[in-house]
């Protein structure tokens, strides 16, 4: 992982450039091999506006003696880098901290069907935060998969396996997001974190309060 960032006559940042440059990388061939072929390796760049990731269209040259190089075309100097990079410092990682907010009763459905007007149904929510570190660049690439099941007790939960949270959401970066029961009979919530190319946080657990 690399970042570009050169400076103009007066000493301001140059960020934006009037024609395309080419931008090289040298890949060896012990991470060719790893990778699988030099074809699975990926350049990207993290965008300044938003911190989010851009996959740049790459030509990629395979040499005589099994090393290889990558090249993109960019008009803007960012943080650049070869996805693999990222895999392997991901690899280490583990989101942390994973906790449930008490439960809130949110109303789903109603609405009119064939003429009557439904009330709806009033079911739970829960909003799922949670911590994690790393690098400026593997962060910004990161995203995380949330595995989650309405489970009943905090035992079972601290036992579950992975092929019991039977459902998935898909989280791009760390930030604060919600989890809604289908039906008014889920009451706890059991779940991990996972890093998508990393690890998987251990269980966390949040039921209903009984009155």
């Amino acid at each position: 992982i690399i970042e570009i960032d050169p400076l103009g006559a007066t000493g301001e940042k140059v960020r934006n450039t009037a024609q395309k440059l080419r931008i090289c990388f040298t890949i060896d061939k012990e991470t060719i091999i790893a990778a699988g072929g030099i074809e699975n390796i990926q350049v990207f760049k993290v965008k300044d506006s938003s911190n989010s990731v851009a996959i740049l269209t790459a030509t990629r040259t395979l040499n005589d003696d099994g090393s290889g190089e990558i090249c993109v075309l960019s008009d803007q100097f960012s943080v650049f880098g070869t996805l693999l990079d990222v895999a392997k410092q991901l690899q280490s990682t583990t989101a942390r901290n994973l906790r449930f907010s008490k439960p809130k009763q949110v109303k789903i459905g109603g609405g009119k069907k064939r003429g009557k007007k439904s009330k709806g149904k009033k079911v739970n929510r829960w909003r799922i935060k949670f911590d994690y570190e790393a690098d400026d660049a593997v962060t910004a690439t990161t995203q995380f998969v949330f595995k989650y099941a309405f489970i009943k007790n905090r035992k079972q939960c601290a036992n579950v396996t992975n092929d019991q949270l039977t459902e998935s959401v898909a989280i791009d970066g760390n930030i604060p997001f919600d989890i809604t029961a289908t039906n008014p009979k889920q009451q706890a919530l059991c779940g991990t974190i996972e890093v998508v190319g990393g690890r998987t946080s251990d269980p966390s657990f949040k039921g209903r309060t009984k009155r």
